[in-house]
């Protein structure tokens, strides 16, 4: 198959991208990558699909969310999570089903942060919500046979030690054990699905 992963020079998108180039053709897409996106510019996304042509998979480990308690927060911050982590990858399924092969497969990420906050984290888990959201409707009404999952971690191992502390009392999910579900969803047959991923 060939895969487009998209913030494939990333902890999750590096992981994902080392497991499968055995086995896939794999074609790596960020903002530092030479296949160049943002996805938080749609007209970026359109030219990522307009180079790249057709895939047979689509993985998105890319999008970010502030942090602050709500009262030291505007919606403007609200909906910067949104535009990154949820719309963005929402964009990229939108324009990326013309891309898709027939029976091709979306992998979104969400996160942890969707089913469990933390303290300062309400922008992450409106939009990690939203992006579970988005995949369990959207999943029944995409065209020729197109699958769309998402992968909810937890912190990942090897995370920078600023994240690791917010994360304190969780247990990091290794990165081979976390691109395990990333396989399920890529290779696999199922649809409208959120594997979760988190520590022992």
């Amino acid at each position: 198959m060939r895969v487009l992963v998209v913030g494939g020079t990333g902890l999750i998108g590096g992981a994902v991208t080392a497991a499968l180039r055995d086995r896939h053709e794999i074609v790596v897409a960020s903002r530092n990558a030479p296949q160049y996106v943002d996805l938080d510019d749609s007209a970026s996304i359109a030219a990522l699909f307009e180079r790249v042509g057709v895939v047979d998979a689509i993985v998105s480990a890319s999008g970010h969310a502030p942090w602050g308690a709500p009262q030291a927060l505007s919606v403007v911050d609200y909906a910067e999570g949104l535009r990154s982590k949820a719309l963005g990858q929402i964009d990229l399924v939108l324009q990326g089903s013309r891309h898709l092969s027939d029976g091709g497969s979306f992998t979104l990420t969400s996160g942890i942060l969707a089913v469990e906050p933390l303290s300062e984290s309400s922008p992450s888990a409106v939009a990690g919500a939203a992006v579970e959201a988005f995949v369990r409707a959207a999943a029944t009404e995409l065209p020729r046979g197109q699958r769309l999952n998402a992968v909810r971690p937890t912190i990942v191992a090897g995370s920078p030690a600023g994240p690791l502390e917010r994360f304190r009392g969780y247990h990091p999910v290794d990165p081979a054990d976390l691109v395990l579900r990333y396989i399920r969803s890529i290779e696999g047959v199922q649809s409208g699905q959120v594997y979760e991923a988190y520590g022992a």
